[in-house]
C-alpha cells in the first residue's frame, strides 16, 4: 500500500515538518506549484493522472486500486465523476467524533 498526499496548497518547510513531527508518513506528495491558480479539482486530477502515469498505470487501473479522502465537495464530485473513489473527510470526521 502506498500513501500519496495530494493537496491544493503550496507546501513549504513548515508543512513537511508538521507531517514528520506528527508521524504522518507518505510515499509521494503532490502539491500546488507557487503561482498556480488552477482550480483545486482540476489541479488534483492532473496531479493524480500524472502520478498514475509515472507508476505505469492507466487512469482506470489507478482508480480501481485507489481511494482518496478530501474535504472539498467540488473535488469530491469532480474526481468521483472521473471514476475515483473519494471519501468525504468532513462527514467521516463527524462520524468518528460521535
Amino acid at each position: 500500500m502506498e500513501i500519496v498526499i495530494c493537496t491544493a496548497r503550496v507546501m513549504g518547510d513548515a508543512d513537511y515538518q508538521f507531517l514528520a513531527k506528527n508521524g504522518l508518513y507518505y510515499n509521494a506528495c503532490l502539491s500546488r506549484r507557487e503561482g498556480d491558480r488552477t482550480s483545486d479539482a482540476l489541479l488534483k486530477e492532473r496531479a493524480l493522472r500524472a502520478f498514475a502515469s509515472e507508476c505505469a498505470f492507466s487512469w482506470a487501473r489507478f482508480c480501481m486500486f485507489s481511494e482518496m479522502f478530501d474535504d472539498n465537495l467540488n473535488v469530491i464530485n469532480h474526481l468521483t465523476a472521473r471514476g475515483l473513489k473519494v471519501h468525504n473527510a468532513i462527514s467521516l470526521n463527524k462520524e468518528l467524533a460521535a
